[in-house]
């Protein structure tokens, strides 16, 4: 998974965007540049996020993007020391307390991790 910023002229704005299942960043780029004809990109790197949390029902509504970072906390076997592990989720949510609530929804579902953060982002979609 790569995130991609750009200019985009018919925009007048610059768009930060990531890019699921591209394998490398010139896929990710090439993916952009098929998708948005007028892209000028300036960085692509690798992301930190491990899941995209989508909200189906508000696909064609305004959305925000929240990078929630959970976290583990696991003992260090030599040390005898705690360790937190972050982990990276992208939740598509229309405001805060809906991402706060689908972050429970998400965490609840298996995972041993508490919330460690949640913080709007300034990705516009996800493709």
């Amino acid at each position: 998974m790569y995130e991609v910023k750009f200019k985009s002229e018919a925009e007048k704005a610059k768009i930060h965007m990531v890019v699921e299942n591209a394998l490398t960043c010139v896929e990710a780029v090439r993916m952009i540049v098929d998708n948005i004809q007028d892209a000028d990109v300036l960085s692509v790197y690798l992301s930190n996020f491990k899941e995209i949390v989508r909200n189906q029902t508000t696909a064609d509504i305004d959305h925000k993007w929240y990078d929630v970072t959970a976290a583990s906390v696991c003992i260090d076997e030599i040390s005898g020391k705690e360790k937190k592990l972050k982990y990276h989720i992208l939740i598509d949510a229309p405001d805060f307390d809906t991402a706060v609530t689908r972050t429970k929804e998400t965490l609840s579902q298996g995972y041993d991790m508490v919330t460690f953060s949640i913080k709007e982002t300034d990705i516009t979609d996800v493709i």
